[in-house]
């Protein structure tokens, strides 16, 4: 059965992202017949809610409380968009946080598959994406060239767990 809640989830979903994609698609051809400023800023900010909203809507979060924090997250990437839009001092000087709401994101999309791995797998994982979304909100707020060589590497060990190790139903089998 359709709901009133549900409905409206929907079509303000949907005209979020047209809006999106219309205004990153006009900002890509703006750039390529050479009028770079303010289109190239305006289509990395549009681009970046845009990827938000779509791993938002596509990827299949078991926890309900991941999906809101997810959708939660893309609100607030949007909201980050448009302040930068209107400040162009502050894009210039603080633009990494415009990515942030983005790694967040992953953050609990690598927590919501570890909770389909193995119960061994499962807590180490767990503990490496809190460890992710910690050092990667030090990162943004000191920058240590050191710290992001071991974000690179904590993403690259998350990223062959979650591909090598087995999942909770082919265990049972």
């Amino acid at each position: 059965m359709w709901s009133l809640k549900k409905t409206t989830t929907i079509l303000f979903t949907r005209i979020l992202g047209i809006f999106l994609a219309l205004l990153t698609a006009f900002s890509i051809y703006q750039i390529f017949n050479w009028n770079l400023f303010p289109w190239l800023k305006l289509s990395i900010i549009s681009s970046t809610s845009l990827l938000c909203l779509i791993i938002g809507l596509v990827v299949k979060i078991q926890s309900p409380i991941i999906r809101i924090l997810i959708r939660s997250m893309s609100f607030v990437q949007l909201l980050i968009s448009c302040l930068f839009l209107s400040q162009y001092e502050l894009l210039r000087t603080k633009w990494e946080w415009l990515f942030f709401p983005l790694i967040v994101i992953f953050s609990l999309f690598f927590w919501d598959l570890f909770s389909r791995k193995m119960n061994q797998i499962k807590s180490f994982g767990r503990i490496a994406c809190f460890i992710l979304l910690i050092l990667t909100l030090l990162k943004f707020i000191i920058s240590v060239h050191w710290l992001d060589y071991f974000l690179i590497f904590l993403v690259t060990v998350i990223t062959l767990l979650l591909l090598f190790t087995k999942s909770k139903t082919s265990e049972e089998s």
